[in-house]
């Protein structure tokens, strides 16, 4: 019988087992990233969330700057 063991996406660490870096008893969560879904270590998935939000905002930015510009163009 095979043992099946979780490891965090990002940077490996295995569930249940005491994180090198840290020293904090792994646990991993799911977390949505570009349409996939992860698992993340405590340290990955906040590291993660705070990019992608990041990521986000900046994509919002670009979209309402690419309309304000195509409205200029436009109204005159």
């Amino acid at each position: 019988m095979d043992i099946i063991t979780r490891q965090c996406s990002y940077c490996s660490s295995q569930e249940g087992v005491e994180r090198p870096i840290g020293n904090y008893k792994v646990e991993l969560k799911k977390l949505e990233d570009q349409g996939k879904t992860m698992l993340a270590c405590q340290t990955c998935y906040i590291n993660r969330k705070t990019e992608l939000k990041k990521a986000y905002e900046m994509d919002s930015d670009m979209k309402e700057k690419l309309i304000d510009r195509l409205k200029n163009i436009f109204s005159h």
